[in-house]
């Protein structure tokens, strides 16, 4: 897993960030729903590799200021199958983590990639992962638009209407308070965000030096946005 994450880190920062972030607030969500630690554990590493496709994107794709051409936006919707197939390929990851990384923009009405599943295809885990992948997309700054406010993010997402499970999101909605204060929040001295979740559930080593460097990069930019 660390391996993969720096793989992401290496091609795209931008990319890797995002990912820890989603991985924080994922397990912050899961901690309000009152899902089992181990079920966090699987989730939380889930949501860490869920872009490792991104890894495969070239990152003028990924940096571009602009809209993209629909030659690009194909190039990007190609992320989660390659990632799913890189994976596989190397064996030793769990289904759900396999179901996450290659379903996490599937949508309930069936108008997701790179599957087009529906309904019930579509399994817990990865209707979660969508949430908070779509709401850490939303309030992090990008090279084509800044950050929306929490408030945006989430009339933005309730105006997707049946793309996203209803109770799913309703649940996140109604305690997105306690989610962002999980997810990031200031103790006195110093910041206790996403990324402090994951170490403390035991996902990254904190002695890993790669990944230290990123992480204390990613408070920073939390900081800033906070």
């Amino acid at each position: 897993l660390r391996e993969w994450l720096t793989t992401v880190g290496c091609h795209h920062t931008g990319s890797y960030r995002h990912c820890l972030f989603v991985a924080g607030f994922a397990v912050a969500y899961a901690q309000h729903l009152g899902m089992r630690e181990d079920d966090q554990r699987r989730l939380a590493r889930a949501a860490l590799l869920h872009d490792v496709g991104k890894a495969f994107i070239p990152v003028a794709i990924l940096d571009k200021p602009g809209p993209l051409t629909l030659e690009e936006m194909e190039e990007m919707r190609q992320h989660p199958r390659r990632g799913y197939e890189a994976l596989s390929a190397q064996g030793g990851f769990p289904p759900e983590m396999l179901d996450v990384v290659l379903h996490h923009h599937e949508f309930l009405d069936g108008t997701g990639y790179p599957d087009g599943l529906s309904g019930n295809q579509i399994s817990d885990i990865v209707r979660l992962t969508t949430i908070v992948d779509i709401y850490a997309a939303l309030v992090e700054k990008r090279a084509y638009r800044l950050q929306f406010t929490h408030v945006k993010a989430f009339t933005m997402m309730e105006e997707m209407g049946d793309r996203l499970d209803p109770h799913l999101l309703q649940a996140f909605r109604l305690d997105r308070h306690t989610v962002q204060l999980r997810a990031m929040r200031f103790d006195q001295s110093r910041q206790l965000s996403g990324f402090e979740i994951v170490f403390r559930q035991g996902i990254i080593r904190r002695e890993d030096a790669v990944l230290q460097r990123e992480v204390e990069a990613g408070r920073r930019l939390a900081g800033a946005r906070h």
